[in-house]
């Protein structure tokens, strides 16, 4: 939340929006996500405000969605409370499961009742964790604190879809790709959605697994490499983002998670998992860091595995250069070697509360 926090009021309504959006699809892993707000009594109905991550085609239909229907906005607004639905199982690709999907929703707070909804489109079918939730609301709490004059609503569009087909429609059009990696062949299969996020024109991929990794940007291999290898010998679950050159030409970030397949004897035989495109996401990441870059505080992210992700000027010159420091754990580094801060922050997060301790 501090990140939002840090957004300057002077920043556009709907751009400011558009950020806290990201940052909630950011925190749940998540592969585009939805504002909606209730319209005055002319345009019943919720109202799309903002998107990311979703192609324009799709969030046409999204932009009304009728107040006694089923789709999770809806729902949230109408009882008052989050919402999850996990999405009907894809079918196998290739004798392995298809990518899961779900879709949460939690309501924005207002004085007289849910001002609007909060959606994000997961990559998982299982619900968000309980801190997950928390921040969740967090930032629908922030989303409605900006919403201090009206917005008017964009026309609704004349076609109204039934809200099953419509929340399909969703899932389908954010393309999850699933991938199978085999380690005694080196070869890689990817679905038809897999090979969309990749790049690839049909047939156009050989199903080696050097050439995926020849996309990988030439500065992000390294971290590629070292993510995989210790998912391998930990026999963990892999998680990375990094960005690829697709055979076009362009450039641009994905995600991709998976976890070891291993054999009767323990030992790894491959892994299995997911990708999708991240980079609108991405760029909207981005655009925060630019604006905390120059904050007088002191301030850096961490991923959930307490590496450094960012860290902003103030901070580099109080702990060291961000390049040095980026992906080391922040326990690790001299400066903030204190007895008790680790329990600290694990508590903090464990409670979704703020905590402080002073330095010296």
């Amino acid at each position: 939340m501090a990140i939002l926090r840090a957004i300057d009021d002077d920043v556009a309504v709907t751009e400011a929006l558009r950020l806290a959006l990201e940052h909630a699809v950011a925190e749940l892993g998540g592969v585009g996500g939805l504002i909606h707000v209730g319209g005055p009594e002319s345009l019943r109905g919720l109202h799309l405000l903002v998107s990311s991550g979703l192609p324009p085609a799709l969030t046409e239909p999204w932009e009304r969605v009728p107040d006694t229907g089923d789709l999770p906005p809806a729902r949230a607004v109408r009882e008052g409370t989050r919402c999850w639905l996990p999405a009907e199982p894809a079918p196998d690709v290739g004798g392995r499961p298809g990518a899961d999907r779900g879709v949460a929703t939690v309501p924005l707070p207002g004085p007289d009742g849910p001002l609007g909804a909060l959606t994000v489109l997961t990559a998982v079918r299982h619900a968000p964790r309980p801190t997950q939730w928390t921040l969740l609301h967090a930032i629908a709490a922030w989303v409605a604190g900006r919403l201090d004059r009206p917005l008017l609503p964009k026309e609704p569009s004349p076609r109204e879809r039934q809200p099953g087909a419509l929340l399909r429609q969703a899932l389908e059009a954010v393309r999850v790709g699933s991938w199978e990696w085999t380690m005694a062949t080196e070869e890689v299969d990817l679905d038809q959605a897999g090979l969309t996020v990749l790049g690839f024109e049909p047939g156009e991929f050989d199903g080696r697994a050097d050439t995926w990794m020849n996309l990988v940007h030439p500065d992000d291999r390294p971290l590629v490499t070292a993510e995989v290898a210790k998912a391998l010998r930990e026999r963990t679950s892999y998680g990375t983002e990094y960005r690829v050159r697709r055979p076009d030409g362009t450039i641009g970030w994905v995600q991709v998670r998976g976890r070891v397949k291993l054999a009767d004897t323990g030992q790894p035989v491959g892994m299995v998992g997911t990708v999708w495109d991240t980079t609108e996401s991405r760029s909207a990441r981005d655009a925060i860091s630019r604006a905390l870059r120059h904050m007088s505080d002191g301030f850096l992210t961490l991923d959930h595995q307490w590496r450094i992700t960012f860290l902003n000027e103030e901070a580099e010159r109080v702990l060291g250069a961000g390049q040095e420091l980026i992906g080391r754990l922040v326990w690790d580094l001299t400066a903030l070697q204190v007895p008790g801060l680790r329990a600290l922050c694990e508590e903090a997060v464990a409670r979704s509360t703020p905590s402080g301790l002073d330095l010296h």
